[in-house]
């Protein structure tokens, strides 16, 4: 690689690194990729634009997805940070199917599908998108409040909830609920 391209491909990472981001994650990768080959390593790809290796390291796992999975990495239909994970499956026909499987799911919620796939590789995937869908659909709006509690009060609210098997904070909920409807022990 000649200085021109050193420098061209430089200019790529430290613009789209740095939050000017133009180009895709692909090209970005590639990038990444030529610079590796012409370095030797990703660490000083790294030193030169300011990133951890780590980071180089995601980026260049994007390379390791299927043509079309890059495409869609390429569109943003796939986020950048679900792609590399799915990128960590060796297996190409498994990164389509666990690809089409996160589709339509916010970030978080794909990158738990993915992790679930990874931890059971044999599990399920229609049923556990069902279920992150379910429990996203029973979230409830909590209030969080804190109540000054002195020792004595609380190690005697512990020994009660260890009889009743349950937390404090259930117990509390109890007591809470029960005063609140006039409900007698």
């Amino acid at each position: 690689m000649d200085e021109k391209k050193e420098n061209r491909n430089l200019a790529i990472l430290l613009k789209n690194l740095q939050g000017y981001r133009t180009d895709d994650w692909i090209t970005i990768a590639k990038a990444c990729k030529e610079l590796k080959e012409f370095y030797g390593s990703d660490y000083k790809i790294a030193q030169k634009v300011g990133k951890t290796r780590e980071h180089i390291r995601e980026i260049l796992k994007l390379l390791d997805l299927t043509p079309e999975l890059q495409e869609s990495v390429r569109n943003d239909k796939l986020v950048k940070e679900v792609a590399w994970r799915i990128a960590g499956i060796k297996e190409k026909s498994k990164q389509k199917i666990i690809a089409k499987a996160v589709d339509g799911l916010n970030a978080h919620d794909a990158r738990e599908l993915v992790y679930y796939y990874v931890r059971n590789p044999e599990g399920s995937l229609d049923d556990y998108k069902g279920k992150i869908l379910n429990t996203k659909n029973r979230i409830e709006d909590m209030q969080v409040i804190i109540l000054p509690i002195n020792k004595e009060t609380l190690i005697r609210l512990k020994s009660v909830a260890k009889t009743k098997d349950t937390t404090v904070q259930k117990l509390i909920l109890t007591l809470v609920n029960r005063f609140l409807t006039g409900e007698k022990q």
